[in-house]
């Protein structure tokens, strides 16, 4: 990707990151939210959906296209991270590069740890690859 947009700066509640290319396309969204905005982007990752995290994970794969990773602020404030592909909502392509993939995993790992320290949070875990269990 050459090119990427925040939507917000310093340690906001809600963060948002656009990645595209060079010709300025959006390829993928990274999103941030901590308390209550980490507690709507799951509901919006995962119950709406009538599915649930899987028990004990902090990180791992959506049912949609994109990675999640979380962790736990000082206080118990949940921080949890998302990233999609600009447009998301599709269901992930049976045939997706897998350099796409990492790349994605990838960028929401930087994404991640940049604003959880931001935050004064712990690293939350690099998401794992599709299949791998979480590291």
């Amino acid at each position: 990707m050459a090119r990427a947009w925040e939507a917000t700066g310093g340690p906001a509640p809600l963060e948002e990151c656009h990645l595209g290319d060079s010709q300025g396309h959006p390829s993928y969204v990274l999103t941030a939210g901590y308390g209550p905005y980490a507690e709507d982007a799951k509901y919006w990752a995962f119950e709406r959906r009538d599915e649930k995290a899987p028990a004990g994970a902090r990180a791992g794969e959506l049912l949609t296209a994109g990675y999640w990773t979380s962790t736990t602020c000082d206080g118990g404030q949940p921080a949890f991270f998302i990233v999609v592909p600009a447009g998301g909502g599709a269901y992930r392509p049976a045939e997706q590069p897998a350099d796409d993939l990492a790349y994605a995993r990838a960028a929401l790992k930087a994404f991640a740890e940049r604003s959880a320290k931001a935050h004064g949070c712990p690293v939350p875990p690099a998401p794992p690859a599709s299949g791998e269990a979480e590291r």
